[in-house]
């Protein structure tokens, strides 16, 4: 089977560092456009650009957190690539039932587990983060404690692998305020904290 990825180089050897099926060619490529496939799988954040995809037919992987499947063509696989979260043992992602067979024979040759979720804005792991990352800029607004000391109190009480702050780094703060602010339009709970905001406007 010939998968054909876009993929920035740590995510290459993320990919590589699984127990890939000996039956699996896999091609590096910066565009889909001009490559022929049995399967295809965008690990960059593709929010914007899906359109340059529709005119594929076979499974398409794309990493897409502020979009919902019922939203895109059947064949789109939704998948949570965000740092941190690719390397994990289980990968979320949010696919059309008629996708089911194709999603299993192409995870198991790539050695993925995966589990499919519901399909909404940030599917488990990025929502949960988000909030996590957002209250603790809340915290910083109050005074409470200093970036370093939620990020310290955070690993150690509750054995996280990153502090919301070291978190938010490599995630990529506009990636989570992108999510939080797709959040905030179901409810205003998960809107963005004025301190984070500000945070992402000095990145922009």
């Amino acid at each position: 089977m010939h998968i054909a990825i876009i993929a920035l180089p740590h995510q290459q050897k993320i990919v590589l560092s699984k127990p890939i099926d000996n039956a699996v060619q896999l091609s590096w490529i910066d565009s889909f456009t001009d490559v022929v496939a049995d399967a295809y799988i965008s690990l960059l954040n593709t929010e914007s650009e899906t359109n340059s995809f529709k005119h594929l037919d076979k499974p398409v992987f794309i990493h897409s957190l502020s979009q919902l499947s019922a939203q895109l063509p059947p064949n789109y696989i939704r998948i949570n690539a965000w740092n941190t979260f690719l390397e994990r043992e289980t990968i979320e992602m949010v696919f059309d039932k008629s996708m089911q067979k194709s999603v299993d024979i192409i995870t198991q040759l790539l050695g993925w587990k995966y589990v499919n979720c519901a399909d909404n804005y940030g599917m488990i792991g990025a929502r949960i983060v988000s909030m996590i990352i957002n209250e603790a800029y809340f915290a910083l607004s109050e005074n409470v404690s200093s970036k370093e000391e939620i990020d310290i109190a955070m690993r150690l009480g509750t054995n996280y692998p990153f502090g919301p702050f070291e978190w938010a780094e490599k995630i990529g703060i506009n990636n989570v305020v992108q999510l939080l602010n797709k959040l905030g339009e179901e409810n205003k709970m998960y809107l963005p904290a004025t301190a984070f905001i500000a945070a992402n406007n000095k990145l922009v």
